[in-house]
């Protein structure tokens, strides 16, 4: 019986840590950390990721590094990364209470938020609630070109400085995503299907 009870009491800790494991996703909008990134652009246009962090409700985040990552870095190419709200938020709570964007490599490198102060207490109490949806928190945009026609996931990694809280180092889930760049129609192209278009209607108009 004792035997049984430490196996449940195993699996049940198992369960409570998966669950309660901090994630950080990219999402395609700065409004819904649930936005899967599955894009399609076409050759030379302009997008944005937005990065956010959702903590364990009773923990805060003390350190962060991270990096964003492209499959193939031909493909996209980040042109800024923002870190959103970097100090004092509503003059009463540290936000990111220190922060470093990072390098625009693949696709960033070595950015660094610390003293994350809030995170996880997302309710009227902590001042927080207009920056977070349903435990996230927004941390950053990258805006990025895409520069070559091509299929790239973009993803997430902890660098040197790793993810900390509390407690010390821990490793969160990481979600990212797909985005798909193709040949944009030359203009000549365009106007040759519209034409054909135009005939074709034009042609039905007349048998009618």
């Amino acid at each position: 019986m004792n035997k049984f009870l430490v196996i449940l009491a195993f699996y049940a800790a198992l369960g409570a840590s998966a669950l309660n494991a901090q994630s950080i996703v990219l999402s395609m909008s700065m409004d819904d950390p649930n936005a899967i990134v599955d894009i399609e652009l076409g050759e030379g246009a302009a997008s944005s990721l937005y990065l956010w962090v959702d903590p364990l409700a009773d923990q805060k985040i003390v350190g962060m590094g991270i990096d964003i990552t492209s499959s193939q870095p031909s493909v996209l190419e980040a042109t800024t990364h923002t870190i959103l709200n970097p100090s004092f938020f509503g003059g009463a709570f540290n936000r990111w209470d220190g922060s470093n964007a990072g390098s625009l490599g693949d696709l960033v490198s070595g950015s660094n938020a610390v003293a994350v102060t809030g995170l996880g207490i997302a309710d009227a109490n902590t001042g927080f609630g207009d920056v977070s949806v349903s435990g996230f928190f927004l941390h950053s945009q990258i805006d990025f070109l895409a520069t070559a026609i091509g299929s790239s996931t973009v993803g997430i990694s902890a660098n040197i400085f790793g993810v900390s809280d509390s407690d010390g180092l821990v490793t969160p889930s990481f979600t990212g995503g797909t985005v798909n760049v193709v040949a944009v129609p030359e203009p000549s192209s365009v106007a040759v299907l519209a034409m054909g278009l135009v005939g074709l209607v034009v042609g039905r108009r007349r048998r009618a």
